[in-house]
């Protein structure tokens, strides 16, 4: 038996909207990168076997926001950490040094020293706007040269 929405109580109805409420949210905070666990489609990859420095793919849905969180989410347990992100498979990093074609085409670089209290995130701000000491073109990292 169904019963009406407007045959419900008050407090059914809140219940119900309630509901779908936390559903809407939920499904837009994964569609549009809130989700950092949506952030890499692979990685984080050692770029030298017991270094600090990882590789890894960003998902094409990621933000700003979601990459940096999951970067500090991986490096959280880690004195010296730094996670740089490919767009493209066919130009990301697998080990240092990196060819130059790797260098050229890091969209994201995301660094912390714990014995310096030092942390920062930056990103091709072709891609996610940000402000200049935010951008990798701004303070001389390559970014991609185009969005290919």
């Amino acid at each position: 038996m169904v019963i009406a929405f407007s045959e419900r109580s008050a407090w059914q109805r809140v219940a119900i909207i309630a509901g779908w409420l936390l559903v809407i949210i939920a499904v837009g905070w994964s569609m549009f990168g809130g989700g950092e666990s949506h952030a890499f489609v692979d990685g984080p990859d050692e770029l030298r076997p017991g270094g600090d420095q990882y590789s890894v793919l960003i998902n094409p849905t990621a933000t700003s926001v979601s990459l940096a969180t999951a970067a500090k989410k991986f490096c959280n347990d880690k004195s010296l950490c730094q996670v740089m992100g490919w767009r493209e498979a066919a130009n990301r990093a697998h080990a240092i040094p990196m060819l130059r074609r790797e260098s050229d085409a890091v969209s994201f670089v995301y660094m912390v020293d714990r014995t310096r209290d030092s942390e920062i995130a930056m990103w091709d701000c072709k891609v996610w706007p940000g402000k200049g000491t935010e951008c990798l073109d701004d303070i001389g990292i390559s970014a991609p040269k185009s969005a290919n």
